[in-house]
């Protein structure tokens, strides 16, 4: 243990310009986390505050990254010309030194920076001990432990600097349009391959550290990084949605008083004005669509809701033909042109239906034959919990699962706001006049991959005011009690031959 505090206190004094920066970009981050939305809205639009943030936090990342290869490569493991093998350095005191200077000026102040987040916001970071937690744990596993191994397998700042600018590129390439990459491609199990690739990428990069600094046998650590890089791109790419599905079913575990949901084919059934695809836009078929397949979805009680979540369709023809189209979103955009286009519960006050609809391609496939059609929903169950009527002007008003809000600038232009602060974890599903405003976060700790420990919602309700004609909004919010599957058979039906309307 002194050969270790030795050692860190020779860092720090060699390291402390870097070490500046990164208290410096630290502190910038909690200054800009912690001041209210509306002073960077004000002058500047919703895009560009969101961008000036983001641009905060990834040079926080990087000044991580740059403190951590200094402080590798001060006595680097890679390579055969160390020359702290020629010292009477133990290699656990090395390891031990570099970890205590790390978990002292990055985690530390991060966790700092965190509190002072939730302090200012006027939340208890007690009472967030657990998404604290969380969080230390998910930059140590993404960031930090990744960057080490790959500073403990290289000898130059250049070899990161390459191997960051290839993740840009694969991220633009897979992504090239927008900010959630692969795990947007889950859906609404986006947080499994983010927890599982985590964890993978933790342990994987703890394994080459302590190989590297035991036995400095580096093409070994390269050959373990390229497998855990490749297991954690195969995750992403493969989609193992089934798995995925039995796994979030436990989260929440389903309580007795959760109804029975049933499937059943409704041949009479047919939206009416067109096909909800969002919170309130209804459009009509677009080019090309023929057909859908409507479902009933039976066994609610009173207060309960449902949403389907991802939906596959299977075609059985003769012969022994068919045709599925895989996992889908329930309600992929209208500009997509795929074989099916659209799925999504429509919800009613008596009858609850999911209308499949089915594009052009896969019905000229099975033209003239009755085919069977096996649909597989995944659905999230959601209980009415509380509503909160809140009036332009009063105080924040605290709400279970949502956080401390309020409504501000009712008369303003551009207006009015809702503007909410929580630290909570629990997810929750918000209606605001009885329009869904925020979808439930399906992940157990959804507050851990966050760039904040605060959760802000900043949503203009000026679209929505004649929903209300400047009275009170009235929010309610319900919490998921259960996520199903349920599958449905249809025997021998025509698909062209689709309900009119």
């Amino acid at each position: 243990m002194r050969q270790a505090l030795h050692i860190f206190r020779k860092d720090v004094r060699f390291l402390w310009p870097p070490i500046l920066v990164v208290l410096a970009m630290t502190a910038i981050f909690a200054w800009s986390r912690s001041v209210d939305p509306s002073r960077f809205i004000r002058g500047n639009t919703g895009v560009g505050a969101t961008n000036l943030l983001d641009t905060v936090s990834s040079f926080l990342v990087l000044a991580w990254w740059y403190l951590i290869a200094c402080l590798i490569y001060k006595e680097q493991p890679a390579g055969d010309r160390q020359f702290w093998v020629t010292r009477p350095y133990s290699w656990k005191s090395l390891l031990a030194a570099k970890t205590l200077l790390i978990v002292t000026f990055i985690n530390a102040s991060f966790l700092i920076s965190d509190i002072a987040i939730l302090s200012a916001n006027g939340l208890s970071p007690s009472k967030a001990a657990a998404n604290l937690l969380g969080r230390q744990l998910a930059i140590t596993a993404i960031f930090l432990l990744p960057a080490a191994a790959l500073a403990a397998t290289t000898r130059h700042l250049a070899y990161i600097a390459f191997a960051l600018s290839v993740v840009l590129l694969l991220n633009l390439f897979f992504n090239p349009g927008g900010s959630e990459g692969l795990y947007h491609l889950w859906g609404r199990l986006a947080w499994i391959p983010e927890w599982t690739t985590a964890a993978i990428l933790a342990a994987g990069s703890f394994a080459v550290l302590a190989w590297q600094y035991a036995s400095r046998r580096t093409p070994i650590s390269w050959t373990i990084l390229a497998g855990v890089s490749a297991i954690c791109a195969a995750i992403l790419m493969a989609k193992p949605v089934g798995p995925a599905i039995a796994l979030q079913s436990h989260f929440p575990s389903a309580s007795a008083d959760v109804p029975e949901v049933r499937l059943s084919f409704a041949p009479g059934a047919h939206p009416k004005g067109g096909i909800m695809i969002g919170p309130s836009k209804f459009v009509q078929f677009p080019p090309g669509m023929h057909g859908w397949v409507p479902i009933r979805i039976n066994g609610f009680s009173p207060g309960v809701q449902v949403k389907a979540d991802l939906v596959k369709v299977t075609i059985h023809g003769p012969q022994g033909t068919s045709w599925s189209s895989g996992w889908i979103h329930s309600s992929p955009s209208t500009q997509s042109r795929g074989p099916i286009e659209w799925a999504q519960a429509w919800i009613g006050d008596e009858n609850r239906f999911l209308y499949v609809t089915i594009g052009k391609q896969p019905l000229e496939s099975f033209q003239s034959q009755p085919v069977s059609v096996s649909v597989s929903v995944a659905m999230t169950v959601f209980r009415t919990e509380t509503a909160t009527q809140l009036m332009s002007g009063e105080p924040d008003r605290s709400i279970a699962g949502v956080g401390n809000c309020s409504v501000r600038g009712m008369n303003a232009p551009g207006s009015p706001w809702l503007l909410c602060r929580s630290a909570e974890s629990s997810p929750v599903r918000v209606d605001v006049q009885g329009i869904p405003l925020i979808e439930a976060s399906y992940a157990p700790k959804w507050g851990i991959f966050a760039q904040s420990p605060v959760s802000r919602l900043y949503e203009s309700l000026a679209d929505r005011r004649s929903l209300f004609n400047e009275g009170p909004i009235y929010i309610t919010t319900g919490r998921p009690v259960a996520h199903v599957r349920r599958d449905l058979e249809i025997p021998q039906i025509r698909l062209w031959e689709a309900p009119s309307r």
